[in-house]
């Protein structure tokens, strides 16, 4: 074995070795020349800015008020499920379970209230509020007779019952599906969500044209959202920058990232100094040939009788549920996918078409603004 490094291995680490390497000093020249420009980084649970040696922040989704309130009506389908495939392994969790999970749900029937829900203070609710009342009333009296039924009835322990008597439950005493429910707790809290982080970023007078962004990984499960086109905030970020942030300038980098760390800003902007500075240097080195530039994202047009999609179903109107329903079929299947986006691409389309937040039509609501409860 040879005891000193070959003429290719120090060749090699001329450009590439991370101390002293001529790309290393690339992406440090780099880093000093972005130094002074926004970086607006979103990452699980909140955002931060990074302007100038300041910053600025806001934690994001269950901060929200209202979202664990709505995501507990929500998460009733999976949860009823998850009894549903406990008790078709043979578990024996499921009996104690589901008397837990049944008193939760009268807790919350109990509480369910106009004063309650208008005591949250989210503005974009306020036209809704008595729907979402009934709709809550709607979703505990339908679980709980359900999950009554899956407790004394063997018969009902399967995901065939499961969907036909709850899910998709068409019958005289329950005539809306719960599908429909998830997709209305869904939007209306994506809509708070999405107006809170428009909010913060327009207080921020962000310079789009020189700001640089990090979409940091781990957001929404460890496999999801991890590019271009199955993460939500790139199409919030194109929206809020009126189309001046330059889609080069935005980076999806899979990495946990704590607020409150003193070093992040340097930390991701040697990071982007590396991807960025590459890519520049790319354009210098090829002129001749064709320039990147993303794709747009693609979606399916889907109707019952689709069977397949690769791509995730496009939702046009609130009156299209079979189109957000399969959209939340696929965004839970794929595991690169957030499952928010469910509701994300409706929520952006309406306001760039510009309607008010508390004017959007929510998909699942309609039939609680006149149903009694």
């Amino acid at each position: 074995m040879p005891t000193t490094a070959s003429p290719f291995v120090t060749l090699f680490n001329a450009y590439a070795d991370a101390t002293d390497g001529i790309g290393t000093h690339l992406t440090r020249l780099v880093a000093r020349q972005i130094a002074d420009a926004p970086l607006v980084v979103i990452y699980a649970t909140g955002i931060v800015i990074f302007t100038g040696g300041t910053r600025a922040s806001t934690p994001i989704r269950q901060a929200n008020p209202g979202f664990l309130e709505l995501a507990g009506i929500s998460h009733l389908g999976p949860a009823i499920g998850s009894l549903a495939a406990a008790a078709q392994a043979g578990a024996t969790t499921w009996s104690d379970d589901a008397q837990r999970l049944a008193r939760n749900i009268a807790a919350a029937q109990a509480a369910n209230t106009i004063d309650y829900w208008r005591g949250l203070g989210v503005a974009v609710w306020t036209p809704n509020l008595d729907a979402i009342r009934k709709m809550v009333a709607y979703a505990c009296a339908l679980s709980l007779d359900f999950i009554a039924r899956f407790q004394r009835d063997p018969q009902a322990r399967t995901f065939d019952v499961l969907v036909r008597d709850f899910l998709e439950t068409r019958s005289a005493a329950f005539p809306v599906p719960f599908d429909h429910v998830m997709i209305a707790t869904f939007c209306l809290t994506g809509l708070t969500g999405t107006c809170s982080a428009l909010a913060f970023l327009r207080q921020q007078a962000v310079d789009w044209r020189r700001a640089f962004v990090v979409l940091a990984g781990g957001n929404g499960g460890p496999a999801a959202a991890l590019t271009r086109c199955t993460n939500h905030f790139v199409q919030l970020l194109d929206y809020v920058s009126d189309g001046e942030l330059d889609a080069g300038r935005t980076f999806l980098i899979p990495m946990s990232v704590n607020p409150d760390d003193a070093t992040l800003d340097t930390t991701l902007r040697t990071q982007v100094a590396t991807l960025y500075g590459r890519a520049q240097l790319a354009g210098k080195l090829f002129p001749a040939y064709p320039r990147f530039v993303p794709a747009g994202c693609p979606e399916s047009v889907v109707a019952p009788a689709t069977s397949v999609v690769h791509v995730p179903p496009r939702a046009a109107s609130a009156d299209d549920l079979f189109a957000f329903v399969a959209r939340l079929r696929f965004m839970m299947e794929d595991p690169t996918q957030l499952l928010s986006s469910t509701v994300a691409t409706y929520v952006l389309d309406q306001l760039r078409a510009g309607r008010a937040p508390e004017a959007i039509d929510i998909p699942g609501l309609a039939a609680f603004r006149v149903a009694s409860a």
